[in-house]
């Protein structure tokens, strides 16, 4: 495991934002992965995404290979928290979801 406070490297560059809809309402899914300075995947992660309009949380967790996906968001601005013991905490605001 690699030494305590080591920032989480949060490649984003896999953000997937996919509208789908249900109920004549747009629903967006958040998706990425999470890896250490080094380029290592990081499972275990938790990630949290908030809706900043309404405070709204929706969580998940990466996977065994740094993955994480948070489904059934609406069209908003998001703040992306990532926390795991022995890292530094990653926070990511002004994620835009906007329906199509």
């Amino acid at each position: 495991m690699l030494p305590p406070k080591r920032l989480i490297g949060l490649l984003m560059g896999s953000l997937l934002m996919a509208g789908a809809a249900w109920a004549q309402v747009s629903m967006g899914t958040i998706t990425g992965i999470v890896t250490d300075p080094t380029g290592a995947v990081v499972p275990g992660v938790a990630i949290t995404i908030t809706n900043t309009a309404t405070s709204v949380a929706n969580s998940g967790t990466t996977n065994a290979s740094g993955v994480y996906t948070v489904p059934l968001l609406l069209p908003s601005t998001y703040t992306l928290v990532a926390v795991k013991e022995d890292f530094k905490k990653f926070t990511q605001s002004g994620i835009l979801y906007a329906a199509h």
